[in-house]
This record gives C-alpha cells, sequence and structure tokens, in this order.
C-alpha cells in the first residue's frame, strides 16, 4: 500500500511541475507576443497610414501629431510580429522610435574658454554686433530658460512627458540654454527658435527629432543647430534631413564623444549634415570627439564657460559645445547677403577654416569677396583645402 501511495504521489508531482512548466512557457510566448514598443511608420508617396495602424497610435503632443501627420507619419505601439507584417510592405519604413542623447557633460576645471578666448575662432566680442543682418537659428535641445540676453523669438515643446513645463524655466538640465549662451555671446544677431526635443535626462526621440526637422522646414529656419546624436542609422530621420536641404536649410550637429575611433553619430553623420568635431584650447583634437580629424569643421569642445540655467554659470565639455560656435560663425557669415545659399556658407566655412578644423570667421569675411568668385568657377570644388 505504502508503494501504491508513493507511486501517486510521485505522479502527482511531475503533473504538477509539467503543467507550471507548460504554464511557463505558455506565458513566456504570450508576453513575448503581447510586448509592445514605440515605432514611427513612414508612408511613402504620401499616401494615407493604413487604417488599421491608425487605431494603434500612440497619443502624442498636438503639435507634433500635426507636423507629422501632414508629412504621412505615424507613431504606433506595435508587437513583434506587427512590425514584421509591416516591415514587408513597399510602402512603408517601420523603425523604433529610437533614443537620442546630448552630446555634452558638466566638469570642474580651471583652464577656462569663454568670450575673452574667442580670437581661437577669428572673432572679437561685438565685432559685427550691428554689421550683419539676422539670420534664424532653431535650436533643437533641452529648451532655454528665459534671459533678456537671448533673442528667443518662439518656444515650441515637443517632449510627450513634458507638456506642463513653465517656459521662464523651460530647460531641465541647462544643456539647451549653455548651447544658446555660446551662441549668442559669439553673435548677437541670432534669432533663436527653442525646439524643446530633449527631456529632463537629456534624451529625446526619433519621432520628437523628425517632428522639430520639418516645424524648421515650414517655418522658415535657416540654420538648425542639434548638439546630440545617436549610433542609430534611421532612414526616417535621413528623409526628414534630405526635405531640409531641399528647403535651403544649414544643418549642423555634433560629431559625438566616442574618441578618434568611433564613428560620427547621427544626424551628423549624413552628407547633408556638416559634422561638428572638438578641439583642446590648446588647438588640438579633443580625445572626446568621435571621428577625430573626419569631422567636417571643429570648434572648441574642452572648459568652455556656458549659462548653465538658473542664473548659473557652469563648464563643459563635448562636441554639443562646439556646434553652436560654428553655427555662430555660420549665422554671422550668411547676415553678409542673406540671399546666398546654405551650400554657399557651408563650403565657406570649409574653405576658411584652419589646419585643425576650427572655423575662422575673420579669415572668411577678409576672404569673402574672393571666395565668391572662386564658388561661382566651374571647378571651384576641385582641390578645395583648409589652409
Amino acid at each position: 500500500m505504502k508503494n501504491i501511495l508513493k507511486n501517486i504521489m510521485v505522479i502527482i508531482l511531475l503533473l504538477a511541475f509539467t503543467t507550471l512548466g507548460f504554464r511557463n512557457e505558455s506565458s513566456t510566448k504570450i508576453s513575448a507576443v503581447e510586448k509592445k514598443d514605440k515605432y514611427i511608420v513612414f508612408v511613402k508617396q504620401k499616401k494615407e497610414i493604413p487604417m488599421e495602424l491608425q487605431s494603434k497610435e500612440v497619443i502624442l503632443p498636438e503639435l507634433n501629431e500635426e507636423i507629422l501627420e501632414e508629412k504621412k507619419i505615424g507613431v504606433v505601439n506595435m508587437t513583434n510580429v506587427e512590425v514584421k507584417k509591416w516591415e514587408k510592405s513597399d510602402e512603408m519604413i517601420v523603425e523604433k522610435d529610437i533614443e537620442v542623447v546630448a552630446s555634452s557633460k558638466n566638469i570642474e576645471s580651471e583652464n577656462l574658454f569663454g568670450v575673452q578666448n574667442m580670437k581661437a575662432l577669428g572673432i572679437e566680442k561685438n565685432k559685427f554686433d550691428s554689421l550683419n543682418g539676422y539670420i534664424n537659428v532653431a535650436v533643437l535641445d533641452s529648451g532655454v530658460d528665459t534671459n533678456e540676453d537671448y533673442n528667443v523669438c518662439k518656444r515650441i515643446n515637443l517632449v510627450k512627458d513634458e507638456q506642463k513645463i513653465v517656459p521662464y524655466f523651460e530647460d531641465l538640465t541647462g544643456h539647451g540654454t549653455s548651447v544658446v549662451s555660446i551662441m549668442t555671446d559669439i553673435n548677437p544677431n541670432v534669432r533663436t527658435y527653442s525646439l524643446r526635443v530633449l527631456d529632463e535626462n537629456n534624451k529625446g526621440h526619433l519621432s520628437e527629432i523628425v517632428a522639430g526637422i520639418y516645424w524648421c522646414i515650414d517655418n522658415n529656419i535657416q540654420i538648425i543647430n542639434m548638439s546630440f546624436g545617436t549610433k542609430v542609422d534611421s532612414e526616417i530621420l535621413h528623409e526628414a534631413v534630405r526635405e531640409a536641404k531641399k528647403a535651403g536649410i544649414l544643418m549642423i550637429a555634433a560629431a559625438g564623444n566616442g574618441g578618434e575611433q568611433a564613428e560620427l553619430e547621427y544626424p551628423a553623420a549624413y552628407d547633408e549634415v556638416v559634422s561638428v568635431g572638438g578641439v583642446t584650447q590648446s588647438g588640438s583634437i579633443s580625445q572626446c570627439s568621435s571621428a577625430g580629424s573626419r569631422a567636417e569643421l571643429m570648434g572648441i569642445s574642452e572648459d568652455v564657460i556656458v549659462d548653465a540655467g538658473f542664473s548659473q554659470v557652469g563648464v563643459v565639455e563635448g562636441t554639443s559645445v562646439a556646434v553652436p560656435q560654428v553655427t555662430a560663425v555660420a549665422a554671422a557669415l550668411w547676415g553678409k547677403d542673406t540671399d546666398k545659399s546654405a551650400d554657399f556658407i557651408r563650403t565657406l566655412l570649409q574653405y576658411s577654416k584652419q589646419k585643425n578644423g576650427v572655423v575662422n570667421y575673420e579669415f572668411a569675411s577678409t576672404h569673402y569677396k574672393e571666395f565668391e568668385k572662386i564658388y561661382k568657377a566651374p571647378i571651384w570644388l576641385s582641390g578645395l583645402k583648409s589652409r
């Protein structure tokens, strides 16, 4: 009898373990199938987004939704199974709503780069305060705190989960404010449009960046400053960049902080965008600057004094802070003749850069007329080298 009971108990235990194992396996499969992530969908030839996907769309800030809908772009929650289904379509591109990150960090240093050292860029403070025209510059970043020294014409918040930010102190990290403070210190003749695409952790998403770029296309922006990056290539982002170039916008972006062996980050890696790396105060390539000398242009990226927001002064490093230096010089040169094209300004910057790649306003300004003739020549680009 005892043996029979033992056998029964063994059978019961085996059945229990088998059942539990089956349930765990089943629940794992179910959770894997049902797990949803946020994806961005771009419909080619501007066709309508399929109704099946419209029912899955993520709730976005009203402005984001309006901008993206017009471009036939949707942000949807989908399972892996659904993604694989739509990826097979020739009529659309489906990509994960990837993350982008700001390209700088706060540091402590006694070797400071500020307005007093702008001679590295061929600039003297207030040299062109009233000489050049105003240029519309969109800063896609973490926002800009209110400051009477910054000529902020408009503020747009594209961050989904942070719509109740008070505009007076909209920059929760100080990153965007630091970028604008550098740009304004160099060139006061900039009309700034603050497009908030980075959150309280200095992170943003592809959908917010794309919405920001399309907003710029529709609102007469001449230069877009992008002090952030991602290592992930995106056809949807690249399409927005191509459209901005067609619209005559000059785009300037951070190379990244991965070091010389690292590749340029996106969007800086796209041919349509000016990639900006960093140098030390002594002029050598910064060890943290992605792609080293392969970046198109350079700015000072170490020990840079900035307005860090909330009336605080900070010291930062990274290619993020090199970008607004190039943007400021580009805007100053464009202000000489606003009828010039973005390509003219970009090539003038290349023509006038120093051996280490750092932009030089004084050289570009002095040789402006000379460059006009070179630019018009049939083979003007042939053999173009920095000094």
